[in-house]
């Protein structure tokens, strides 16, 4: 059997695990967030238009 206590685990301190957040590492993760939304925007918008009606279901079937 495989005992969890006589493995060795090394304790690490919080600044090697803990990466601070800086101005650059924000922007990017910002950055991603916003290209995300932006994708999950342009999938969704073929939903919109069938449900306001400028679209029928056979159109879009045909389109996308």
């Amino acid at each position: 059997m495989n005992d969890a206590s006589s493995t060795p685990q090394s304790a690490r301190s919080l600044e090697e695990v803990y990466r601070p957040m800086t101005r650059r590492t924000f922007l990017k993760g910002a950055a991603a967030s916003l290209v995300g939304m932006a994708g999950l925007m342009a999938a969704l918008r073929p939903l919109l238009e069938l449900e306001r009606g400028e679209m029928t279901l056979e159109q879009l079937l045909w389109k996308h």
